[in-house]
């Protein structure tokens, strides 16, 4: 026995030497487990289990979607870098070691102890993160040598501009390492400023290097590791990245806590990150390592991180949430418009909106190219003599065609740029397959920073129901026709507003809406009377067809 055991200690001990060598070669001290370079485009590394539990919050590599910035040859910092677009994945090697004192990795050890005492009993104190605008503390180009042929170099540039990174050594970045859970807390501290923070104990047995940036993580709740191990070694996956960068803006503010959220990747949705990963994509902070995957269990490198970290800066952090103007149900919604002008044209939303209302509605189709168009026909025929379903027209086609006044049929793209975030939008999706729209539609009102301001309506139920999987923070109104629809519609899960036709507007029927906690609204309201009538029954809202008229009576009678 005590051969054996004598040499063992000597396998370990030759073990130890040639793991040194090897590392030497990288010109860094690694422990054996940290050793491995990856040179392939599509190496996949198995997710970081040892220290997991940063459950529904993980994350994992990206593709060409995550597609490289320009290659160009420019170095300028803020400039060149195109937030529009994703990185190809280099997964490519290992983990960061740097000369800045809190970015560099320490031999690994057995189980490292912090000076800090350790508290296996107890949780941190939590703390908040701010998010703000990063000062630049480096201006002009990086010293990284190494950098000048990567996707990533604009994005590795702008991190170092402001202070996130300080380089693997003084002249390289090595863009294609894999990042460490140790490593992910100091990029995140930086982001967030790095604050001062002193914890009162320690949670953890594993960590040293990054102790105090990962205890700030672990107060913070953007982590919490498996205490009383951290595992600051261990490779941070793409389905753990989008974990963590969803956990920050959660308790930053910037995001709500309990959203729900889906992406078109097939390879996320039995993932533990799946809302996480679907969070990522709504904020366009990732469009996937491939159109229809997204690898949450590869390990992610430092130039994909780099790549991240700047969208999530730009998209997210620096953000401010916009009030939205008035309130969405603020009685009077402007029906297409106004019906003095021609429908759901410039004119007529410009008109509605001189005359005081700040809720435009939209009908939306879809045309052949599967851009989505303000149209409350499926077929061009009575706005523009032209007997064509847009469905079977594309867009070069339809944008030959011109109503009475001389305007094209406008996309709802050109609608939101014309009015931003200053009107809300009431918007129907009526194409002959609405629930093929839902997601293009919410991506739309995602890029355009809408979400404040958009509610969705359908007279289909189950299009609601899939805008409340996407987008469940969007408001939305069931339209009903009949009686009969009018009760099913009571019992939607999803419906905030009840909106029905103007001849079934009654007491009893205002009154049952009221007593499901749901708004009561009417479509379509153009005399008088039924104006004054909507008004004394306690109507919430109500699309029209006279704005000005509906204004005044408003005015008069509320």
């Amino acid at each position: 026995m005590k051969k054996r055991k004598f040499g063992l200690k000597k396998y370990q001990r030759l073990l130890m030497l040639g793991t040194v060598f090897l590392s030497s070669l990288q010109g860094v001290v690694a422990g054996a487990s940290e050793i491995t370079t990856h040179s392939s485009l599509d190496r996949i590394e198995g997710a970081d289990n040892s220290g997991s539990s940063e459950a529904p919050e993980s994350e994992g590599p990206q593709y060409m979607d995550e597609s490289p910035v320009s290659k160009d040859t420019s170095s300028s910092v803020a400039g060149t870098v195109r937030s529009d677009t994703e990185e190809v994945s280099a997964n490519s090697s290992e983990t960061e070691r740097k000369v800045n004192a809190t970015e560099i990795k320490p031999e690994q050890q057995a189980e490292e102890q912090s000076e800090y005492s350790l508290d296996r009993g107890k949780n941190l104190p939590k703390i908040p993160v701010n998010l703000k605008a990063l000062a630049v503390k480096n201006p002009g180009s990086s010293p990284f040598k190494d950098i000048s042929h990567s996707i990533y170099k604009n994005y590795i540039n702008w991190n170092y501009s402001v202070g996130i990174t300080t380089g693997y050594t003084p002249t390289t970045y090595k863009p294609d390492y894999y990042v460490t859970r140790g490593e992910m807390a100091v990029f995140l501290h930086r982001l967030a400023g790095a604050p001062g923070y002193t914890p009162p104990f320690n949670v953890y047995t594993d960590i040293n290097q990054y102790k105090n940036q990962i205890l700030w993580l672990t107060a913070a709740n953007i982590s919490n590791g498996t205490t009383p191990h951290y595992n600051p070694n261990g490779n941070i996956t793409r389905g753990q990245m989008a974990a963590f960068l969803h956990r920050m803006a959660k308790e930053s503010g910037k995001t709500p806590k309990d959203g729900k959220y889906d992406s078109p990747f097939k390879d996320a949705q039995n993932s533990m990150f799946k809302n996480d990963i679907g969070w990522l994509y709504s904020k366009e902070i990732t469009t996937g390592y491939t159109p229809t995957t997204f690898r949450p269990d590869a390990s992610i490198t430092r130039g994909e991180m780099a790549a991240f970290i700047y969208r999530f800066y730009n998209k997210v952090a620096t953000v401010e949430p916009h009030v939205p103007v008035a309130d969405p149900w603020k009685y009077v919604i402007s029906h297409r418009g106004s019906a003095e002008r021609v429908e759901h044209t410039f004119a007529a939303y410009d008109l509605a909106i001189q005359q005081g209302s700040k809720n435009i509605e939209q009908d939306v189709v879809v045309s052949k190219d599967k851009t989505l168009y303000v149209s409350h026909d499926l077929s061009a025929k009575r706005l523009t003599g032209v007997d064509k379903l847009y469905s079977e027209m594309t867009d070069s086609e339809i944008s030959k065609l011109r109503v009475a006044n001389g305007e094209p049929i406008h996309t709802l793209q050109s609608v939101f740029e014309r009015y931003g975030n200053k009107v809300n939008y009431i918007v129907e999706l009526k194409a002959a397959d609405p629930l093929a729209q839902v997601v293009p539609f919410v991506n739309m009102v995602r890029q355009n920073a809408l979400e404040n301001n958009v509610v969705s309506q359908s007279f289909v139920e189950e299009v609601l129901k899939k805008v409340d999987v996407v987008a469940p923070n969007m408001p939305q109104m069931r339209l009903v026709g009949t009686q009969a629809e009018f009760e099913q519609a009571l019992n939607s899960s999803v419906a905030h507003t009840i909106c029905m036709v103007w001849s079934i507007m009654n007491k009893d029927n205002v009154d049952k809406v009221h007593k499901q906690n749901k708004a009561a609204s009417a479509w379509t309201l153009s005399s008088e009377a039924d104006i004054k009538k909507a008004i004394s029954l306690g109507v919430d809202n109500y699309f029209t067809n006279y704005t000005g008229l509906a204004i005044r009576l408003e005015k008069e009678y509320r």
